[in-house]
């Protein structure tokens, strides 16, 4: 039987309860706010609810604001993939073009 390894690059962490998240369609911010709220948050990357399907593929742009930082931390990202929920939602996993530095990481999640 073989076993499953873990291949993730940094580690997922529960987004604090002030953790928002703003996704925009494309890389220049631009549109409308298609995020509901944030599952997890990696330094490389973050698992949100959107309200409508993403193909995989397309840069977003994910701002992520929490009341613990100063200012909102922004990234361009690509969607990994997009899976449907029962309630009419989306699940989508993105890949930030640039990590999120430690500080703003602890920020934006809770602890174990």
């Amino acid at each position: 039987m073989q076993t499953s390894r873990n291949r993730r690059v940094s580690r997922r962490q529960k987004p604090k309860r002030s953790t928002k998240a703003v996704c925009l369609k494309g890389a220049f911010g631009l549109g409308r706010n298609i995020a509901l709220s944030v599952l997890d948050v990696s330094e490389t990357g973050a698992r949100l609810v959107v309200k409508e399907s993403l193909a995989p593929g397309p840069e977003v742009e994910v701002s992520l604001e929490s009341i613990q930082l100063p200012r909102p931390a922004k990234r361009a990202a690509t969607v990994g993939w997009c899976v449907a929920a029962e309630n009419g939602t989306y699940g989508i996993g993105v890949r930030f073009a640039k990590m999120l530095g430690f500080a703003d990481w602890q920020s934006l999640t809770a602890s174990s």
